[in-house]
């Protein structure tokens, strides 16, 4: 069989839309092969046009007025809510002190955990703190974990969670007054788990039938389909101002993924009062944490430091300043416990010079922190305990003596706690390689050149066949093989890069993936002057690994690699 000249292939192309989802002026599958965004899932379109599926939502149960009745407002992350005991009473938004749902007694006057912020309760039967009836809470899709702050268990108060798959009970939790953790006025943390949760039911019982309580920061965990946010590097130079952070890498840790504002997240002075309450990052006693959160808009991760933890007995004072570096927009104190000026703490920004600080003095009630953020594109960031403006109001570092970096993934990374001895934070860049990556994305006719194509699909696929082809005439819908769609429109490029695996112009476009890592290499080459007809035009290259166990079936695809023909 003759393979079709170069020179007639215009006749079977069909012009490529551009794609530029992300409006920079440059085809989203360049940004991809040339490293400009990531496309983590591979579907060919950057990740930064299609936030992560969140991993995380939380809900606190803000903006809502008082007495409120809650069942769909929060349908947006999956969530809604009903009367779990029969009596069409549904669950309401309830203050400190609110004369609608009443969170208070009728003995000592109003609790006082949640300092006006909103929280969930159920009805009361409509209207009375008598007769507590359920809350019934369905998930769609189902979450693998739910956690929530529950409010006040005191007296003589039992609370029952009950996870269900469907109608099958997966897992179950009973608090009651005196565990720890529990006691009028204080928030406890609490959660169920399961690989598929489609339903929680909370009920609440007293022997004087009399029960108060409140549910907030309520937190729904799944598995996100987008694998983001990415790692980051952890470096520490080795004594202060020695400046040698690529020679002690301690580890990388993840931002953790939750679809909230920094302020849900950080949940300041609630339930303990000018402090740090967030449920990612459990607070230690005399121990400064530092973590990053990524709320999956797409903009980057926040940075959070906060010292201490609110309500052990002593105090502390810290400075820290933050140089953030490599930023495509400026970020901003995000959040800061506790704020100016009703406060002695002392902050300073430069965003033109990226350097934000905090100086800090807390009693024994509380922590102290801050948020910096958001840090898009290739960011990098010291992070330090130094004198900042205004030192002379605290000592650099007094009541700490831990520095502790977290990750999503439960990792802890020991931090020297030292005075002047910076943190270097540093997004991972080389994360989410496309399984495809090209050198160059343009060939001049007058020069010719050879473009070398890097396969990566992963070392599970080591030892597999694969094979290279082409398309001129686009990558969507593709065409199917072998249960797979691989990305490019069939023509006679494609049939070219067919009949002609491994001749001239095409080297390796068939063959086998490295034994261990599973990588493998291709390469087109076009002398000067033979493709005159092709100047103006854009190909795509994909590749699939094939399963030969399975006939023609394919266990890999990769996404497409553009190339533009130049005069």
């Amino acid at each position: 069989m003759k393979s079709l000249p170069i020179a007639l292939l215009p006749l079977f192309a069909f012009p490529a839309l551009a794609q530029d989802c992300n409006l920079n002026g440059v085809d989203d599958s360049i940004d991809i092969v040339t490293g400009t965004s990531f496309d983590c899932n591979h579907n060919d379109i950057p990740d930064e046009c299609e936030p992560c599926s969140l991993a995380t939502d939380v809900i606190d149960f803000e903006g809502l007025a008082e007495g409120t009745v809650v069942d769909t407002q929060y349908a947006a992350a999956g969530l809604t809510f009903s009367d779990g005991g029969g009596t069409a009473s549904l669950p309401l938004i309830i203050t400190e002190g609110s004369p609608v749902g009443g969170f208070g007694t009728f003995t000592s006057g109003d609790d006082a955990p949640l300092l006006g912020s909103g929280a969930l309760s159920d009805g009361f039967g409509g209207g009375s703190a008598l007769s507590p009836t359920p809350i019934l809470m369905d998930f769609d899709p189902p979450v693998q974990t739910v956690s929530m702050i529950l409010l006040d268990v005191d007296n003589a108060e039992t609370f029952t969670l009950e996870a269900f798959d469907g109608a099958a009970t997966v897992d179950v939790l009973v608090v009651q007054s005196g565990d720890p953790g529990t006691g009028d006025g204080i928030g406890t943390l609490i959660s169920v788990s399961d690989a598929n949760i489609t339903s929680l039911l909370v009920t609440g019982t007293d022997p004087t039938g009399i029960v108060g309580f409140g549910i907030d920061n309520l937190t729904l965990i799944r598995d996100g389909a987008n694998p983001c946010p990415r790692s980051v590097l952890v470096y520490q130079e080795s004594a202060p101002g020695a400046g040698d952070f690529d020679a002690n890498f301690l580890g990388k840790i993840t931002p953790f993924s939750l679809g909230a504002s920094p302020s849900t997240v950080y949940s300041y002075d609630f339930p303990f009062v000018d402090s740090y309450n967030g449920n990612q990052v459990t607070a230690v006693s005399d121990r400064s944490h530092l973590f990053l959160v990524d709320d999956g808009s797409g903009n980057g991760p926040s940075l959070f430091v906060f010292h201490d933890k609110p309500q052990d007995g002593d105090g502390g004072s810290a400075q820290v300043e933050v140089v953030t570096s490599g930023t495509l927009t400026a970020p901003a104190i995000l959040l800061q416990d506790d704020p100016q000026p009703a406060f002695t703490d002392e902050y300073t920004e430069d965003p033109v010079l990226g350097v934000y600080t905090g100086n800090w003095t807390w009693d024994t009630c509380c922590t102290d922190g801050l948020v910096v953020g958001a840090l898009d594109g290739p960011w990098s960031a010291e992070v330090s305990f130094t004198p900042t403006p205004g030192s002379a109001a605290a000592a650099v570092i007094d009541g700490i003596f831990e520095w502790v970096a977290y990750s999503d993934d439960g990792t802890e990374i020991v931090l020297a706690l030292e005075e002047g001895r910076r943190v270097r934070l540093e997004a991972e860049t080389a994360t989410c390689l496309p399984p495809v990556s090209v050198d160059v994305v343009e060939i001049s006719d007058a020069v010719g050149g050879t473009v070398n194509f890097s396969l990566q699909p992963g070392a599970e696929f080591a030892s597999d066949f694969y094979f290279l082809g082409g398309s001129l005439s686009g990558t969507r819908p593709g065409f199917p093989v072998g249960g797979e769609t691989i990305p490019l429109n069939f023509d006679a490029y494609t049939m070219l890069t067919l009949v002609k695996a491994n001749q001239p112009p095409f080297t390796t476009n068939f063959g086998t993936l490295d034994p261990v890592l599973g990588e493998g290499t291709a390469a087109l080459t076009l002398p000067p002057g033979v493709f005159t007809a092709l100047i103006g035009l854009t190909a795509h290259h994909a590749y699939a690994v094939l399963d030969l166990s399975l006939g023609l079936g394919v266990s890999f695809v990769s996404n497409a690699a553009p190339l533009t023909f130049l005069p």
